[in-house]
């Protein structure tokens, strides 16, 4: 595959946000560079000096460079220190809780969760770096994860600037890449006359902008160590794949179409020409993807997408070798010219390798906030955007998390603990929860005794949570590197938010047993 290589330097802030719900005062950008918003940038750069200033979809030549799927632009993402570009991490990597080593265990290739051989006693949860880059030198092999940094900012609108009205101001909060970070990108193309001529718009040095809000001081980038290769490969495999199992992983997020009904779908058995009996495991993750068109001034529909980083086995068959071949070359599904659809096969087929974690050193914000008032202010949004953070780590943790069926207590017992739960929330002391658990009768303790979670009797689960209340983090899975920040002004994940969430995570895992309970 015929292939243009760069990298991407963020000059400033890069907010490049999907149409979503939520605040319409905020936006939370995305992590990496839609291949999107590449390919919207060439084409603004393509329109210069152009006799038609808008595009023209009769122009053969711009059909075939950005639209007919001739030419691919792909999302870049973080660079690994050669300035290669890095790829998603699986989600079917996982590490166990409070392991200081951070040993990545694959569960695509074994289910440790469910071996013999392993401590039973061990919990496990997802990487969470969003980014990775596997290697092999020397026949060792070794994983490096990488987390963009990302900056806060506070922008405030006000219909007349040289003067302060009450009830006329907007504050709008934007979480953005930070500045001074390396992407690395690829522009694919079979005709390599369509990649001379993209190459000619990637002119080194040369200042683009990417994404929104320039004006306020985002998307400058610069594109460098642009590079043209006859024999790309996206990946190079690690690891022994002489197995029974084919282990396909998303490199980008995809958009699958179901042929009866029209929906989009959350597995690739259409595309692959695969039944269900063929799939084995599957570690999944979807989001709403959508967009803005300039042209027309409205906003594009959202529609599900299967997310970068989720992983399928299947049984390995000569059929399906041949027919991933081609796929893994031009990719799958719908929007392959933006990124989307880009897959590996048998990629990673390692275990037990201790990774490293890469972290931006250079801030774009060094200043100091010294006003009092300001500061007071500065305190309470991050205080606010950390526990909006919180409340979402929270939601997941709890829909991965329940009490086994068969050995769920009564729901008088459920309800009469949540009250003692929320009680030890309102005064701040989860002594009265293990106090409690304590004194119960012989019949209540023996249910929440045999009552089943995470392998440990759901007494047990509650009485260690309740003394480490620290231990909440992990349950969370919350990335301590990401939490949101404001000039000098960082979040506090200190004792007394932590028995907070510890009661709220313990009352939640409760309430929705008592559904479970009626459903049943």
């Amino acid at each position: 595959m015929k292939a243009l290589t760069f990298n991407i330097h963020l000059l400033e802030p890069l907010l490049v946000n999907d149409i979503s719900g939520g605040d319409p005062n905020s936006a939370i950008g995305f992590e990496f560079i839609p291949g999107s918003v590449i390919r919207g940038a060439l084409i603004g750069k393509y329109l210069q000096g152009k006799t038609k200033s808008s595009i023209d979809a009769e122009d053969t030549e711009f059909r075939e460079l950005f639209f007919d799927g001739a030419v691919r632009f792909l999302n870049a993402y973080p660079s690994n220190k050669d300035y290669s570009r890095s790829l998603p991490t699986p989600f079917s990597w996982h590490v166990e809780k409070g392991d200081p080593d951070s040993i990545i265990y694959d569960f695509a290739t074994e289910d440790y969760s469910d071996n013999g051989e392993h401590d039973l006693e061990k919990n496990w949860k997802i990487v969470s770096e969003p980014f990775c880059h596997l290697f092999e030198i020397d026949e060792e092999e070794g994983i490096i994860l990488y987390q963009p940094s990302n900056q806060v900012q506070i922008h405030i609108f006000r219909a007349n600037r040289q003067r302060e009205t009450p009830g006329e101001s907007t504050i709008f909060r934007y979480q953005a890449l930070e500045a001074g970070q390396d992407f690395s990108s690829v522009i694919l193309a079979e005709n390599e006359l369509c990649l001379e001529k993209i190459k000619n718009l990637l002119t080194e040095e040369v200042v683009f902008n990417f994404g929104k809000s320039h004006l306020a001081g985002y998307g400058h980038v610069k594109i460098n160590n642009i590079n043209s290769c006859d024999n790309w490969e996206e990946y190079s495999p690690v690891g022994n794949e002489e197995n029974n199992t084919v282990v396909i992983t998303l490199l980008s997020d995809t958009l699958i179409r179901d042929k009866n009904t029209g929906a989009y779908s959350t597995n690739l058995n259409f595309v692959l020409g695969m039944d269900s009996k063929s799939l084995k495991k599957a570690f999944v993750s979807t989001r709403i993807r959508g967009g803005f068109n300039n042209t027309w001034n409205l906003p594009l529909p959202q529609i599900l997408a299967i997310r970068a980083g989720s992983v399928f086995v299947y049984e390995k068959s000569p059929e399906l070798l041949d027919r991933l071949e081609t796929l893994k070359i031009i990719g799958i599904g719908e929007k392959r010219e933006e990124g989307y659809g880009r897959i590996a096969v048998n990629w990673h087929q390692v275990n037990g390798i201790k990774a490293e974690k890469w972290e931006f050193k250079e801030s774009t914000l060094p200043y100091e906030i010294k006003d009092p008032d300001s500061l007071c202010l500065a305190k309470r949004i991050v205080s606010r955007m950390t526990k909006e953070k919180l409340d979402r780590d929270l939601i997941k943790a709890v829909n991965k998390l329940e009490i086994t069926k068969e050995s769920i207590p009564k729901k008088s017992q459920l309800s009469r603990m949540r009250v003692i739960v929320r009680r030890s929330l309102s005064e701040d002391d989860l002594s009265i929860v293990t106090g409690h658990l304590d004194k119960m009768k012989k019949t209540a303790s023996d249910q929440f005794q045999n009552a089943q979670i995470e392998r440990k009797s759901l007494e047990q689960w509650i009485k260690e949570f309740a003394a480490n209340p620290q231990s909440v983090w992990d349950a969370l899975q919350v990335n301590k590197n990401n939490l949101p920040s404001l000039g000098n002004i960082k979040s506090d994940l200190n004792d007394n938010l932590a028995r907070e969430y510890t009661a709220r995570l313990i009352d939640a895992v409760l309430y929705k047993a008592s559904k479970e309970v009626n459903n049943g």
